[in-house]
């Protein structure tokens, strides 16, 4: 009876040695996830829920930064506060976001941190395109897209500045300015950014100057363009700057000019704007 008694109390013992064994190999994994997940890391590419996939020009200033169980997205001046919980045996990853609950894979490596999430099912794999009702985050610790070298003197450099819209043509007529009167175009280094308060959108852009009439090319304007380019002409002299292009991928425009019978041609013609305006 006692040899048996010791026998099964052994039993028990190894199995409560292998259980508990178990629980804190998993708690270990989570906390070495949890750890090497910490920090700040830059966006190389993301697929947003639309099914698109975020320009060059938005990913510059897109980061996600991640301190205890906090994730936060950051976007330019669009700041994403959530949650997350992981679970380092699936690879899963829970994420709360305001009354949302997302449900997503995580992979972390030498290469950087994946993250991929829906709002309904568990995704079974990263995606190698975007697609709608789903995010993928593809992040780097060192930032992947640098702002381009301005040299002094250059056109790129005179662009540097705030500018006000102080005209807009299209299809031959004057648009109104109350649609307008808002408008600002900030350049720094190579982008461009159109606010007028309610809206925003970013560009890269890139100047040939070597031309008879100086072209510009827009590169990803914002998450629904992606990376279509646009292309223009313009004109700087001194604090104006006209700028004349063709919506939607077409043909660079020949001249400063707007016809009834091609209603994508646009030209906006901007002041710069000075230190005390700019408020």
């Amino acid at each position: 009876m006692f040899l048996f008694s010791y026998l099964n109390m052994k039993s028990v013992l190894l199995k409560f040695v292998v259980f508990t064994s178990l629980i804190f190999s998993f708690v270990a994994a989570d906390e070495a996830d949890k750890q090497k997940i910490q920090g700040t890391w830059y966006a190389a590419q993301i697929y947003t829920f639309d099914g698109k996939e975020m320009p060059e020009a938005l990913l510059r200033n897109a980061s996600v930064i991640i301190d205890g169980n906090s994730l936060t997205l950051h976007k330019g001046q669009d700041v994403r506060a959530m949650t997350f919980k992981l679970d380092p045996k699936s690879k899963k990853i829970d994420i709360t976001a305001q009354n949302f609950q997302l449900k997503g894979l995580y992979q972390i490596n030498n290469e950087g941190l994946k993250i991929h999430w829906t709002m309904q099912n568990y995704p079974v794999n990263f995606p190698e395109s975007a697609k709608p009702g789903s995010m993928t985050l593809y992040l780097k610790k060192e930032p992947v897209y640098k702002p381009a070298v301005i040299k002094p003197g250059s056109d790129e450099d005179k662009l540097q500045g705030v500018w006000k819209a102080t005209s807009i043509k299209s299809s031959g007529q004057n648009v109104p300015k109350s649609s307008y009167e808002n408008l600002k175009l900030i350049v720094k280094a190579d982008i461009m950014l159109l606010d007028d308060g309610q809206n925003k959108e970013e560009s890269i852009f890139q100047l040939r100057t070597t031309k008879k009439t100086k072209q510009i090319d827009f590169r990803g304007g914002n998450e629904h363009t992606g990376k279509k380019q646009v292309l223009g002409v313009y004109d700087l002299k001194e604090n104006t700057l006209k700028m004349c292009w063709r919506k939607n991928d077409g043909e660079r425009p020949k001249a400063f000019t707007t016809d009834v019978k091609d209603r994508k041609v646009i030209l906006m013609t901007f002041t710069r704007m000075k230190p005390q305006q700019k408020k």
